[in-house]
């Protein structure tokens, strides 16, 4: 019954937003985040939040943590002083993080 919940939920989101497909993007704990340019230095990496646990595409979307770029184990973290409901810190290769932002 959970599942089926969260599946709805992740349906009627992209329903509501079609365009989010063309953009690179993170979903972590029910939160949508669209990927960006900037680079965060490791110094600026707080906490472990989680990872990746779905690849997912327009062909299978799913839900739980998942991404429709990064890899299943791709790690998400806190970025210092910035609360990871505005954005988080995705590790891209060993000790290289990029900033994901809150995508309403």
């Amino acid at each position: 019954m959970k599942k089926a919940v969260y599946s709805l939920s992740f349906l009627l989101l992209f329903a509501c937003s079609p365009n989010l497909w063309d953009s690179e993007f993170v979903q972590f704990n029910d939160i949508t985040y669209i990927l960006t340019n900037e680079e965060i230095e490791q110094m600026n990496i707080e906490q472990f939040l989680g990872q990746i646990t779905v690849n997912a595409n327009e062909d299978n979307a799913y839900g739980g943590n998942f991404s429709n770029i990064y890899e299943v184990g791709t790690k998400l973290y806190q970025i210092f002083d910035i609360s990871p409901n505005e954005a988080i810190a995705i590790e891209i290769e060993e000790g290289k993080y990029i900033k994901a932002m809150f995508q309403e």
